[in-house]
């Protein structure tokens, strides 16, 4: 059964990342002012791309920052 929250759900990667278009961002942000699941579910994917990072700052090498940032952003995309 699907929700029709589900395909938001499945945008907050990209919407937090840049990569919507800018129709679809201003969609994806209506939707979330209206809807607490979603504006939930947003919060908690911006608190652990956040804490990740953090983490990754304090102990990986050099770069690793970036490539975790890079990793997040792309989503299901494959990272070149």
């Amino acid at each position: 059964m699907t929700s029709p929250c589900d395909a938001w759900l499945e945008s907050i990667p990209d919407r937090v990342a840049g990569h919507l278009a800018p129709a679809a961002a201003r969609a994806f942000d209506a939707h979330v002012a209206d809807c607490d699941g979603c504006r939930e579910a947003l919060q908690d994917w911006r608190c652990w791309q956040a804490t990740a990072l953090e983490a990754v700052s304090e102990t990986a090498p050099p770069g690793a920052e970036l490539a975790l940032a890079r990793v997040l952003a792309a989503g299901d995309e494959p990272v070149q």
